[in-house]
């Protein structure tokens, strides 16, 4: 996504850039949390998607990532899509 970015920043360097970003696994937010946090801030303009949850568990997830203190707060894949556009 960085050099998504770079490349479109590159190319159009005077113009607002808009990403559209759907996260898919709500494991790779949790896993990749910060790097996409700070990629997207770059953007101009963001349009959050919801996560896509096929096949997971909101408890399994917190259970693994238990280092991620944005967690605590995090109930349902609701809660979780919320906190990471609010961190974006």
């Amino acid at each position: 996504m960085a050099s998504v970015y770079t490349a479109l920043r590159e190319k159009y360097p005077n113009q607002s850039i808009t990403c559209i970003f759907q996260a898919h696994q709500a494991r790779r937010v949790i896993e990749f949390w910060e790097h996409f946090t700070k990629i997207l801030q770059k953007f101009d303009k963001i349009i959050l998607y919801s996560i896509y949850t096929a096949r997971e568990n909101i408890e399994s997830l917190k259970a693994q990532f238990q280092e991620k203190k944005f967690l605590d707060k995090v109930y349902s894949f609701e809660d979780l899509g919320n906190q990471f556009a609010k961190k974006v």
